[in-house]
């Protein structure tokens, strides 16, 4: 590191920079709570893993092992082309893949053109290395020289090799075997036969890391890993949704913390395999909606152009629903892309263009009257219309070179030639499918037809309701409820809304210019099968949905909202955490958006609070969150005198310490709520607050650990 002291700029060197700035390449290294892992270890794994599949793409091997070992070490092992060291017996080429920045582009120069998941060793393995206590890397692999112009080329052999990094520092290096090109014989791309032996010799990558959790260095007491608490169920997604993209992948993980009484097994195991790829994941996410009646499968199809002289592929499965919601999730190069890019712009163009090309050209865009005739032609469908009740997954398989996203993080596309590829495969792919499937296809006209006709039937009731005086009365009635604290601030960018459990608590301490107050009685209901008619029938949510002032459903407008917060406060139990989820599903299915943009929060209540006094006076306060926080600190706290006391609701607590821990932003504990994974979170809205009572208890035996949980208590 190097500091300039006339101009204040830090420079860091090497891996010190990735590690410095570490959550720009891995994202959030805060534990939130003791239910998930921080997103960067998770995302440490998936680093990793992104270069496996890599080379399950060009064909070596079908299987990547994933095994969390009893120390919280992890090991990803492949069956690739492994990652060649470099000419004669210099360790040269894979220091600086792992430890380099800037320097990636897997096997570029020698015949391995890097495809696929945009990792090719580049900066998210070095951020893992950064990130790590140590890596070790065993790898067999090409062997390679230097012809008499200085080039390096392969051989025809094979070396086998381990290296061991600590940051920059290379703690080991050996080399452990070779084989000579005469010795043996090559079956596949990432298999050859000993000659001598009749020993198969199966090339590969296995990497082993540690997380490191302690500081960054002597004189810096920051840390980066608080604790190294893999969560299985945050894995499980990442592992399951690679699977789904690359049919035919197995991916098997392991974990050795976790013992079984089992003859055949004896640490936990779990494996995932897809045989049909997409179809299957479209599948699994509709598996407890109503489908079309006449849709029997997914539309699905895979196909790969050439566009400004690159290779694009692209592949989709959809499934049109009787649901009123939409569920489009995006990958590029096996990377989900929770923010889109022009991918999903060429995706959406696409599909509207030749679903209204399809009605136009078999005159079936005409309203459908209440006789159940065709009555006049109808306008253009939109992009809304087409996609209401449609559950979609799709990916474009971008080149190495070309694949940039806006961020390290890869959550948005950057790459402009995606919207062009898209639109064309998924226009000529859709409409070759629609007219080899007419029935269905008519089918899916006629529920975009209602879907149209209900939302112009909505937008013309907004019209119409704003010119009469008695509906607006009437809103202004339903708005106020005589229950909301309004906040007196006009600028939206200042107001917060707090939605609070209990009538009582409507009186915590607050700044009524610009933080208004909303209190519910009780549960809201579930939304799953709310219709928007539904919702504002009901008078709580149709208080909220006026206070918001941004509309819902056809008339929804993100420049109306009212509030740059809106603050979901519940009481920190059990069923309090069942109000949060249940808002949770009322924003999601309709108001996205505001999710999308972090407009939506969750205030993160103690359970107990610990206060010292001297002389009187408050000289330290101390909270917890859960049981088994408390637990472990409180003979420390009694020796020390503090006084515990333990909250059981908003409404039992002094309006003035609600505020200290709701209201005020400096003692506040807020948590923006944002979608991390499309396709994980509607599954989980779908097991969870859906009626199929099967799909969750399917759920909790393959994911609750009770054994872990008993130990806990």
């Amino acid at each position: 590191m190097t500091i300039n002291t006339y101009t204040g700029i830090t420079t860091y060197e090497g891996l010190k920079g990735l590690r410095h700035e570490r959550a720009m390449y891995l994202g959030s290294f805060t534990l939130l709570d003791n239910l998930h892992a921080p997103r960067a270890l998770t995302q440490t794994v998936q680093e990793v893993v992104s270069n496996s599949i890599d080379e399950y793409l060009v064909g070596a091997g079908s299987e990547i092992k994933i095994t969390i070992h009893k120390d919280n070490s992890v090991t990803i092992q492949d069956q690739g082309r492994g990652m060649p060291k470099g000419p004669d017996d210099s360790f040269d080429d894979v220091i600086r893949s792992l430890t380099k920045p800037h320097s990636s582009g897997k096997f570029e120069g020698n015949g391995y053109a890097a495809t696929g998941t945009a990792g090719m060793h580049g900066m998210g393995l070095k951020a893992t290395v950064a990130t790590s206590e140590y890596m070790t890397l065993h790898a067999i692999s090409h062997a390679i020289t230097t012809d008499k112009d200085g080039n390096n080329v392969l051989t025809g052999g094979l070396e086998k090799y381990e290296i061991t990094v600590k940051q920059e520092e290379i703690v080991k290096s050996d080399i452990i075997r070779k084989w000579d090109k005469k010795d043996i014989e090559q079956q596949s791309i990432n298999t050859f036969i000993d000659k001598n032996t009749g020993e198969t010799i199966v090339t590969g990558t296995t990497i082993t890391y540690l997380p490191d959790a302690g500081p960054v260095s002597e004189t810096d007491e920051q840390k980066v890993f608080e604790s190294i608490n893999w969560v299985n169920t945050d894995l499980y997604p990442r592992f399951n949704s690679s699977a789904f993209l690359n049919a035919g992948l197995k991916i098997t993980f392991v974990d050795e913390r976790r013992e079984l009484d089992d003859e055949e097994t004896t640490y936990l195991t779990k494996t995932w395999l897809y045989k049909n790829g997409l179809a299957e994941y479209v599948a699994e996410l509709s598996k407890s909606q109503q489908l079309l009646s006449k849709m029997k499968e997914p539309i699905a199809f895979k196909k790969s152009t050439e566009y400004e002289g690159h290779h694009y592929e692209v592949q989709c499965a959809m499934i049109f629903t009787e649901e009123l919601d939409s569920n489009i999730i995006s990958y590029v190069n096996s990377i989900p892309t929770h923010d889109g890019g022009p991918h999903l712009d060429g995706f959406k163009s696409a599909l509207t263009k030749a679903i209204n090309d399809y009605a136009k050209a078999n005159d079936l865009n005409r309203a459908i009257t209440k006789s159940g005739k065709k009555g006049k032609t109808l306008g253009l469908f939109s992009q809304s219309d087409v996609t209401d009740g449609l559950n979609c997954v799709f990916e474009i398989r971008v080149p190495g070179a070309l694949a940039a996203f806006t961020s390290q993080t890869k959550e948005k596309l950057a790459t402009t030639q995606a919207q062009p590829v898209t639109n064309e495969i998924v226009y000529i792919s859709l409409t070759e499918w629609l007219y080899d499937h007419t029935e269905i296809a008519n089918q899916i006209v006629e529920k975009i037809i209602e879907t149209k006709q209900a939302s112009d039937a909505a937008k013309e009731a907004r019209a119409n309701a704003k010119k009469s005086r008695q509906n607006k009365d009437a809103a202004s009635n339903i708005r106020t409820n005589g229950k909301l604290k309004k906040a007196t601030e006009q600028n939206p960018n200042k107001n917060e809304l707090f939605c609070v459990e209990g009538n009582s608590a409507s009186n915590i301490d607050r700044n009524k210019k610009y933080q208004a107050i909303l209190p519910f009685r009780g549960k809201i209901p579930n939304t799953d099968k709310y219709s928007i008619a539904d919702v504002l029938k009901n008078a709580e949510l149709a208080t909220l949905v006026h206070e918001l002032g941004c509309g819902i459903g056809p008339s929804f407008d993100i420049t109306q909202m009212r509030y740059k917060r809106v603050v979901i406060s519940v009481d920190p139990d059990a069923d309090g955490y069942h109000i949060a989820l249940l808002f949770l599903r009322f924003f999601h299915k309709f108001y996205k958006p505001l999710l999308e943009a972090g407009f939506i929060y969750v205030a993160i209540l103690p359970l107990y609070k610990a206060t010292k006094y001297k002389g009187g006076k408050i000289v330290d306060i101390k909270q917890y969150f859960t049981e088994h926080e408390m637990n472990e600190a409180t003979e420390q706290l009694l020796a020390e005198k503090y006084i515990i006391n333990r909250f059981k609701g908003l409404g039992e607590m002094d309006p003035h310490e609600v505020g200290d821990m709701l209201t005020n932003p400096k003692g506040r504990n807020l948590r923006q709520l944002k979608i991390e994974d499309e396709a994980e979170l509607n599954l989980k809205m779908r097991i969870f607050m859906g009626n199929d009572a099967k799909l969750r208890t399917e759920w909790t035996t393959d994911n609750i650990d009770y054994d872990a949980i008993y130990e806990a208590l």
